[in-house]
């Protein structure tokens, strides 16, 4: 397919089907649709790929890979300051992602720190939000590091 797809007549155009029941496997393939690409939000999680090289980059935010069946993790950790007045932090996932799961920890320095800074709790854990507790309480000393396992929502 080649052309001008920038006209509105595209605007509804998808990839993949709309219905939410149907199913497709991208495999050995090399689909690029630039920033034209849509892919039906209701199928999202539908959709299989086996050595395509460019739905990976699509079908996951960045920073995560593709790991099927709507399901993206982190591909590094991340860090996040601890608020040195409660001891929490809090997570985000990335727009149109909920969140399914979560690894984190405390970075530390010394064998003291970690009996009295190490230790993470969850204080809430929803799909678009994870608040964790630590033991510390004094600012801009210690941070997080974490990785998210999110499904796809949009």
């Amino acid at each position: 397919m080649t052309g001008d797809m920038s006209a509105s007549s595209f605007n509804s155009t998808y990839l993949v089907t709309v219905d939410a029941n149907a199913g497709v496997l991208f495999e050995n393939t090399s689909v690029y649709f630039g920033a034209n690409l849509r892919l039906a939000p209701a199928n999202w999680s539908s959709i299989e790929r086996v050595n395509d090289r460019f739905l990976k980059f699509i079908l996951a935010p960045f920073g995560y890979e593709y790991e099927g069946k709507g399901i993206s993790y982190a591909t590094t950790y991340s860090t996040q300051a601890i608020n040195g007045g409660d001891g929490r932090v809090q997570l985000t996932p990335a727009v149109g992602w909920k969140i399914i799961g979560v690894e984190a920890w405390v970075i530390i320095g010394t064998q003291g720190q970690a009996t009295s800074a190490a230790p993470v709790g969850i204080v809430s854990f929803s799909d678009t939000v994870v608040n964790l507790q630590t033991p510390v309480n004094t600012a801009n000393t210690f941070s997080i590091n974490y990785k998210l396992r999110l499904k796809v929502s949009k």
